[in-house]
């Protein structure tokens, strides 16, 4: 039955697989610069500007791994605990590189790339459910894939200093201290826009297309009554929410309010949508005790919960950030409202558009940026809704037809408006990537030979449970590589993670040494990494300091055991 209602041709799929190379070139031809010109004395880390500080985290994952763990534990911290991180994502991504000896920047490539083409056929089934005519599909896909907000329009216009990796610095437009900015999304919150997304992490592409098998099986289990439907929506959830819970009010909100509206318009409780929803949380309940579960009784993971606020920026940083999209869906809303007698793919996008939109701004929770994942195809379905809508309303007008017919049906022009109105954004994404592996500014994309060599000293002549003390900088990539735990590595995840660093200033600069061994005692330090980013502001020589056996020097690097 599923076939009959949603039918693609091969012809659809031709032109799929094209927006699938052309999605990869956009995606990788700036890797494969940075590669290319790789510095002498430096190794390639595959580091971004946005979201680069979680990137390190990722790879400590794939790389626990290859070191032969199935749970993970916390490494960007350095308080005692159990491996207790059941990720079945970054799991699998970790086998993949354990079984054919990759090293965790590759394999974190390579999963970008093997899921370009899933989610691609996910997307095009997605669109295909609600628009049976080819050309509605095939707009829907290359908006989906390629269009974004108005953040590169709104960046040519402000000074945005540069740090000294050649990196925009943002601080200024922070306006709260959980790391809110004032910015339009689509410069930095990737779950915002599908492009961004593909671009940042594959598990952002994951779970966006993850999202859409849900709602896709929803449907079909609503449209057709048939429980595998409802079967194979649970097993999406299950896998999503293991790896990535934060999606759980988007997903039992949205379907929510769908089955609420239609008791309300039909006026009866149908039994149908009601099983597939208890389904969906049957499924949905082993994740959510787990996580329940380490939240009440692994402390690490506790403390990251309560650092990682993700609040949702003001209104006009979300409308720029969508920007013509909110135009032409509300357009999209406007046409559906018309008519008469709402089908049930009616009911379900006007939820899903008003649902998100309130949930990305709820009280309720503490990352509502996170929420915004998804609500893009929908503006996108509406936006194409809207358009033909305009397009038949144009065509009745003699102005139109006399003066603008030509030139809106010129294909060139409509190339060059849809790369103006909508991919500018994106578009800035790449050529800042290109900025940032061929300018002589590039430390953020690169890492020194021998600052990577003595991470991996550290890994292959420590204990497994060392403890690094380090700066936050160098700390965020020894994490990844040493696969050890440091005092310092990531905002959110390392516990205490402000109280931590004054204490570590402290350490670096003003205290006395009965300080700073009560310091290194109290926090469990085993080994303190002096590097070049040490010694930028390191006040003191570690040399002569009796508490202090060198153990490994080279060029860049000194690492120092903590005497007993």
């Amino acid at each position: 039955m599923a076939k009959k209602m949603i039918k693609i041709s091969s012809k659809e799929w031709r032109f799929v697989s094209l927006v699938g190379l052309i999605l990869v070139f956009l995606i990788f031809f700036p890797k494969i610069v940075g590669i290319i010109n790789i510095p002498q004395d430096k190794i390639y880390v595959g580091l971004e500007g946005a979201n680069g500080g979680d990137r390190s985290f990722y790879y400590s994952q794939i790389e626990q791994v290859k070191d032969g763990h199935f749970l993970f534990k916390y490494l960007p911290t350095s308080e005692p605990h159990p491996r207790f991180m059941f990720d079945p994502f970054w799991l699998g991504v970790g086998l993949f590189a354990k079984f054919f000896s990759l090293s965790s920047i590759f394999a974190f490539q390579l999963a970008k790339l093997f899921l370009i083409p899933i989610f691609l056929m996910v997307s095009y089934y997605f669109v295909a459910f609600f628009f049976q005519d080819e050309t509605r599909r095939k707009l829907c896909l290359i908006f989906l894939v390629f269009a974004s907000g108005l953040g590169g329009f709104y960046l040519i216009g402000l000074d945005l200093p540069k740090n000294p990796d050649g990196i925009i610095d943002l601080s200024r437009h922070l306006v709260d201290k959980a790391g809110t900015f004032d910015l339009p999304i689509d410069l930095w919150v990737p779950e915002a826009i599908p492009f961004f997304s593909i671009h940042n992490s594959s598990h952002f592409t994951a779970s966006l297309t993850l999202i859409l098998l849900i709602f896709l099986f929803s449907l079909l289990a609503f449209e057709t009554k048939q429980m595998k439907y409802s079967l194979f929506s649970g097993f999406s959830a299950l896998f999503l929410f293991q790896f990535h819970p934060y999606h759980l009010p988007t997903v039992f909100g949205i379907l929510g309010i769908f089955i609420l509206s239609y008791i309300f318009i039909e006026k009866r409780i149908n039994l149908n949508y009601l099983r597939h929803y208890f389904i969906l949380l049957i499924f949905s309940l082993p994740p959510i005790i787990y996580h329940v579960w380490a939240l009440s009784y692994v402390w690490v993971r506790k403390a990251h919960f309560l650092q990682n606020v993700l609040i949702t920026p003001p209104l006009y940083s979300v409308l720029l950030g969508y920007g013509f999209l909110i135009i032409f869906a509300s357009v999209g809303v406007f046409v559906i409202f018309k008519k008469k007698e709402k089908s049930q793919k009616d009911v379900f996008l006007l939820s899903w558009v008003f649902g998100q939109s309130l949930l990305i701004y709820s009280p309720l929770f503490r990352t509502q940026r996170k929420l915004t994942e998804g609500l893009f195809v929908v503006l996108v379905i509406l936006t194409v809704l809207g358009l033909f809508y305009l397009k038949d309303w144009l065509n009745k007008q003699t102005i139109f037809q006399k003066y603008f017919k030509e030139v809106f049906t010129n294909k060139i022009f409509l190339f060059y408006l849809f790369f103006i109105l909508f991919f500018w954004s994106n578009f800035m994404f790449v050529m800042g990537d290109l900025t940032l592996f061929l300018g002589n500014n590039s430390g953020w994309a690169y890492l020194e030979k021998d600052v990577y060599g003595a991470m991996i000293w550290l890994k292959e002549n420590s204990r497994e449970d060392s403890v690094i003390f380090t700066s936050i900088r160098t700390g965020n990539s020894l994490f990844a590589f040493s696969v050890r735990q440091v005092y310092l590595g990531h905002g959110h995840i390392t516990a205490n993670f402000k109280e931590k660093s004054v204490k570590a200033e402290s350490f670096f600069k003003n205290s006395q040494d009965g300080e700073k061994i009560t310091f290194l005692k109290e926090n469990g330090i085993d080994y303190f990494f002096f590097g070049p980013e040490e010694r930028k502001f390191v006040q003191f020589n570690p040399e002569e300091k009796d508490y202090f056996t060198k153990v490994f020097e080279n060029s860049q690097v000194a690492i120092y055991k903590v005497n007993d």
